[in-house]
């Protein structure tokens, strides 16, 4: 099934958007139902002060840019996950700048299959659909690689790829089973909530993923009320698969870690598991 978006008639001529969420995950604020203009003749994607504002994402490097006339223009940087058709691309840099479009150049899109169709006007982004005889993804046809870690006001997260590596596709379903536990391979005493991302079909159902070969999916799931001194504790993320009684035991050992402590005598909790496609 293909999601197509509408060309937008306020430019002259008619030219190609899509729909987009801009996430940031150090404050795991959201700015949704963005139109972004494509446009391949951009090496860099851009996006207006006002949203970098909104999602209270820092301030990065400084990037020089030159326009079409040669004129070279310093724009301020900020770090955000773009989120379309149920995808993500972790971690893109996007332009801050005086301006109200968000624009996607090519340092985005050519990470996207996308359809410009100009005679219909629109442009469609292709879903991958499921073929008939593919197996359950498992813990020996995927790949887990090193995760990522960040930190907002009230949790800690950690961000885990997934790698298809056979030569055959699989489905991939929620609910994925993520327990956190000690060198030991203990299991710790950690309350496990509801997920909070899961992903449905229109009949309510968990929506499967296809990843087929060389294709990867990002995991994510984060945790609240940490009172245990982390940095002189290993921990192990410890990820099953629906059906599959094999699993993965993931070192989180990181550089950094934020901790957030809020109740010493009370439990952590760990929430919010999600997995999304991350585009080729």
């Amino acid at each position: 099934m293909n999601r197509h978006f509408t060309y937008d008639s306020k430019y002259f001529p008619p030219a190609p958007v899509v729909t987009i969420k801009l996430t940031v995950k150090e404050t795991n604020l959201s700015a949704t139902d963005l139109t972004a203009l494509i446009d391949t003749g951009a090496d860099a994607s851009c996006a207006p002060l006002s949203v970098r504002e909104s999602i209270q994402a820092g301030i990065g490097k400084v990037h020089h840019a030159r326009s079409l006339w040669g004129e070279t223009q310093s724009f301020s940087s900020f770090i955000v996950d773009i989120q379309m058709n149920g995808a993500t691309l972790p971690g893109m840099v996007m332009l801050g700048y005086d301006g109200d479009e968000v624009v996607l150049g090519r340092d985005v899109l050519n990470r996207l299959w996308l359809e410009l169709d100009g005679p219909a006007q629109t442009t469609s982004e292709p879903t991958p659909s499921i073929p008939a005889d593919a197996r359950p993804c498992s813990a020996t046809n995927l790949t887990l690689g090193e995760g990522t870690m960040g930190g907002a006001t009230q949790h800690d997260f950690v961000y885990l790829p997934m790698t298809h590596t056979s030569r055959m596709g699989c489905v991939l379903q929620p609910p994925v089973k993520v327990q956190l536990i000690d060198a030991q391979g203990k299991t710790l005493p950690v309350d496990y909530s509801p997920p909070l991302e899961t992903a449905t079909s229109p009949s309510g159902e968990p929506l499967k993923m296809y990843l087929g070969p060389g294709e990867a999916a990002m995991l994510r799931f984060d945790w609240g009320n940490w009172c245990t001194p982390l940095k002189q504790t290993r921990l192990m993320a410890k990820v099953n698969l629906t059906g599959d009684n094999a699993s993965w035991n993931i070192p989180l050992s990181f550089p950094f870690f934020y901790g957030h402590c809020f109740s010493p005598n009370a439990r952590a909790t760990l929430f919010t598991m999600s997995v999304t496609r991350i585009p080729r």
